[in-house]
């Protein structure tokens, strides 16, 4: 009798942790799954890397978000595209600017001329990015608020953020290693795009 009491509490623990899971594993696994469905199509999108394929995918760290890393986050991604949207700002000024350099070359030359370059486009392209400019720092203003107040939650977790490498052999058979920085995920492990409304 003692030895069916010993043998049964034996399978029932050996049960329990056959049934009971590494919760940080399948976590990972979760993830690394999301990951790689959402990858592997934006790599059969991109046109530079066609025929190209997805190799391994290999987690480096895993953080949780709460509403405060998740506004740090957003934070990050605006002032990357305010980084962005400053040197294309850069370029459209220098090729209007030089339009107007060969206008004024061309009137100072005193000669008649058809040719004028016409510059309105740079000038209203220009003041459309001003304007974006300006909503994307009033953003970052915004969330420097938000991060700065003390009473903002940091403790209820929203959502992941994981950090990856990603091994790609394209299609002329020469592979790549990439440190891809990383993604936020929700907690249901769907993929948030990195898309700034405007």
């Amino acid at each position: 009798m003692k030895t069916t009491k010993i043998i049964l509490c034996f399978w029932a623990i050996t049960f329990l942790f056959a049934c009971s899971s590494d919760p940080k594993k399948e976590l990972e696994k979760n993830i690394q799954t999301s990951l790689e469905i959402y990858l592997k199509a934006q790599i059969d999108k991109d046109e530079s890397l066609k025929g190209a394929k997805l190799d391994s995918l290999v987690i480096t760290k895993i953080d949780t978000v709460t509403p405060l890393y998740e506004t740090m986050i957003y934070q990050v991604k605006i002032s990357s595209a305010m980084e962005k949207l400053k040197k294309s700002y850069e370029s459209t000024r220098d090729i209007a600017q030089k339009k107007e350099e060969m206008n004024n070359l061309l009137n100072s030359m005193g000669t008649k001329s058809d040719v004028q370059y016409n510059t309105s486009d740079e000038v209203n392209e220009l003041k459309e990015m001003q304007s974006k400019y300006t909503t994307y720092q009033n953003r970052v203003d915004s969330c420097q608020k938000i991060i700065d107040n003390p009473k903002t939650d940091n403790k209820t977790i929203v959502g992941y953020y994981a950090f990856f490498r990603l091994k790609i052999t394209k299609s002329d058979m020469t592979q790549e290693t990439l440190d891809a920085g990383g993604m936020q995920l929700t907690k249901d492990f769907r993929i948030i795009e990195n898309n700034l409304k405007e």
